[in-house]
């Protein structure tokens, strides 16, 4: 473990990245090495220390994990696909989430609908990481405009979920639904 009073020497790779020192110390106190921290930390956005430590967790019995960072030990960002982001937009939420969410996931639609849920928006980090991004070209244009009719506004309640329980992970959830003017 580093002494606490052992400054971290370099905050700089040799790519120039630079590293949030404070994510860094946060990340060595918990006992990891400098280098390990780095590579969690660049691999993960460099902005988010839970994303980090399971990356360490995840990691730790990588043969390279105490090796010194390297460019290479990561990957590019994979460009995301037009289409995927539509997708998940579709599911209401912001481009921006969409497509951290699609790069978090391996541009996995499902999974990323999974992390964006769990992974509540944080603005000035996803707008940073969308601008950084290379784009598809989407596949073809639409230009055809779809336009709904919404109907008078009355709206009536036919089922909701509830759950039950401490958690989300733990407990019962229950579905309600109105059959026959009553609830089942």
């Amino acid at each position: 473990m580093p002494d606490a009073d052992e400054p971290i020497a370099q905050t700089t790779t040799k790519s120039n990245e630079e590293i949030n020192e404070v994510l860094l110390q946060q990340l060595m106190d918990m006992g990891f090495s400098i280098e390990a921290c780095k590579k969690a930390l660049l691999t993960t956005g460099n902005n988010n220390i839970e994303a980090a430590m399971n990356w360490v967790f995840e990691h730790q019995s990588d043969p390279d994990f105490n090796e010194p960072y390297k460019a290479s030990n990561i990957s590019l960002p994979p460009i995301i696909d037009e289409e995927s982001i539509a997708l998940v937009m579709s599911m209401g939420f912001s481009r921006p989430h969409a497509t951290r969410a699609l790069t978090m996931t391996n541009n996995s639609v499902e999974a990323a609908a999974d992390w964006a849920l769990n992974n509540p928006e944080n603005d000035s980090a996803l707008h940073m990481l969308v601008d950084s991004l290379p784009q598809s070209s989407p596949a073809h244009h639409v230009t055809k405009t779809t336009h709904f009719r919404d109907g008078n506004g009355k709206y009536r309640l036919v089922a909701f979920i509830s759950h039950i329980g401490n958690t989300t992970a733990c407990g019962h959830y229950v579905a309600h639904i109105l059959k026959d003017g009553r609830w089942v």
